[in-house]
């Protein structure tokens, strides 16, 4: 329902499921005789919309301040809570079937999160709410479900070595912390901390392979500059993903040199690395198998000029209906 019809929700109210009725006519006639003739034409097309036959599916978990349980009605199941089940029934003896003024209605019951945080947003001044109720939905764990992030892919297109030696890493403030690799390669390498440390995405770090300077000098007591790629917090252990930043691509480096050799020397000695293999499959099998077939209509939303607004649609075979709703 458009926004344009707000005003008259009280003759919607009494005509619901009323709009087929012989003696339909006359008596919105008599009710709509004073809002013009356009206005009254669209009230009319939208209560024959809500009339209209739906057969779409109701879940609601995540969405509501409410625990969600099956609710069947004829050979379909919805997820509601009980004020959506009241509602629902209440809607579907006014229409004498499910229609979409039932979907409606059920879908922007009094403790849905959307409806919550628009009325708390008409009804403040401030633009964002210290607590927003929608991120309640967030704690819900009714529907639990693993994320998984589609692009940028962080997979270095270089092989990689599993070797776990000693580090020194550079943080910023010339804060050091110690550190051990997971895995080096020519450009980039991944390490660990055993506890969360103040890093992010962007950022500029030095890392001093203080485990290899045992063995072989490089001339570098500062280190070497990197640049912060990917964050992953696994078992409170964060695994920290860098790239190689060089002042001058033209310039020689020995370092450089010194790892290509030493990776090409020593990587029959250590277990081949398939966490990239894995992870590409898996997005892979998503992208390709998953979202194809998916009935859902995702919506890519963007901020523009301070507004979240719809941006690009992900349509497909199986969600064409609802996209040319």
């Amino acid at each position: 329902m458009t926004n344009n019809f707000n005003k008259y929700q009280n003759i919607i109210k009494q005509f619901r499921g009323k709009v087929l009725n012989s003696g339909f006519e006359s008596k919105y006639a008599t009710v709509v005789k004073n809002i013009p003739v356009t206005e009254r034409f669209l009230l009319k097309m939208e209560l024959k919309r809500l009339a209209a036959p739906c057969t779409r599916l109701i879940d609601l978990r995540g969405h509501v301040d409410g625990e969600c349980r099956s609710f069947t009605y004829g050979e379909r199941i919805h997820f509601l809570d009980d004020v959506a089940i009241k509602v629902f029934e209440e809607s579907i003896a006014a229409y004498d079937e499910y229609t979409f003024g039932v979907y409606e209605a059920v879908t922007n019951t009094e403790n849905n999160f959307r409806v919550i945080y628009q009325n708390e947003k008409l009804n403040s001044a401030e633009p964002l709410l210290k607590e927003k109720p929608v991120q309640k939905s967030l704690d819900k764990t009714q529907y639990p479900a693993q994320l998984y992030t589609f692009g940028p892919y962080y997979n270095r297109r270089e092989e990689r070595m599993n070797f776990a030696i000693s580090l020194i890493i550079t943080l910023e403030n010339n804060k050091k912390v110690e550190s051990t690799s997971s895995d080096v390669s020519v450009n980039g390498c991944k390490f660990r901390f055993n506890d969360i440390k103040e890093i992010s995405v962007g950022q500029t770090i030095y890392i001093r392979f203080v485990g290899l300077e045992q063995e072989f000098k490089f001339g570098n007591e500062e280190g070497f500059s990197y640049k912060v790629c990917n964050i992953m917090l696994v078992d409170n252990i964060q695994l920290v993903g860098v790239a190689r930043i060089y002042e001058d691509e033209k310039k020689h480096c020995g370092f450089k040199q010194f790892l290509t050799g030493f990776i090409q020397g020593n990587k029959r000695r250590y277990k081949i690395n398939l966490e990239n293999s894995i992870s590409a499959i898996q997005s892979r099998c998503f992208e390709q198998a998953v979202l194809p077939q998916i009935n859902e209509l995702p919506i890519f939303i963007e901020e523009i000029n301070n507004k979240m607004l719809p941006r690009y649609v992900l349509s497909g075979i199986n969600n064409q209906k609802i996209f040319q709703y």
